[in-house]
């Protein structure tokens, strides 16, 4: 659905059986469902050169840091997969809800673990980029600029470690 706020934006709100997003949100959304440890170098398909990346874990301020830690992270990943709940998009903005399966041979004894997040993007597109002189310019500038993901670390990794996982049980009992 698209409609207008108030500061005369237009905000597009869609589920994921919808295909009519900008460019950027579809090639990042296809490029998270076939990403794994051997197609890290395709980060570069979606991301701007200076990318800041930024999770509860970690802070990213360029490409070559962001293959870094994602070669990193998905090391010990076996199987993941990312379900795009909801998408909304704001001018060059756009809110992901999603829920990731992933798993681990360190975590969870190689189990399955589902992690409920949300991504927000900011992105730059062809039409605001007309006036580069190159099209060398406005394929760099057609590209994830930041991306920060929000979701529980706990119930990622924290909850999944004997120890730690114990102690976060005891804490939360006696929170509740």
């Amino acid at each position: 659905m698209t409609g207008h706020l108030p500061t005369n934006s237009t905000s597009q709100t869609s589920s994921k059986e919808t295909s009519s997003y900008p460019q950027e949100i579809q090639c990042f959304i296809d490029f998270y469902q076939t990403l794994n440890k051997n197609n890290i170098d395709k980060l570069a398909d979606i991301y701007h050169p200076q990318i800041t990346f930024i999770d509860p874990l970690h802070k990213t301020q360029d490409l070559f840091e962001l293959e870094s830690y994602f070669a990193n992270m998905y090391a010990n990943v076996t199987q993941i997969h990312f379900s795009i709940n909801k998408v909304v998009i704001q001018d060059r903005e756009a809110c992901l809800f999603w829920v990731m399966t992933f798993s681990s041979k360190k975590l969870n004894k190689g189990n399955s673990i589902k992690v409920d997040g949300m991504s927000f993007l900011t992105y730059q597109n062809a039409i605001s980029t007309q006036s580069a002189s190159s099209q060398n310019n406005q394929a760099i500038d057609n590209k994830i600029l930041i991306h920060r993901d929000y979701y529980d670390a706990g119930q990622m990794l924290y909850e999944h470690i004997p120890i730690i996982a114990s102690a976060i049980r005891f804490i939360k009992n006696k929170v509740s």
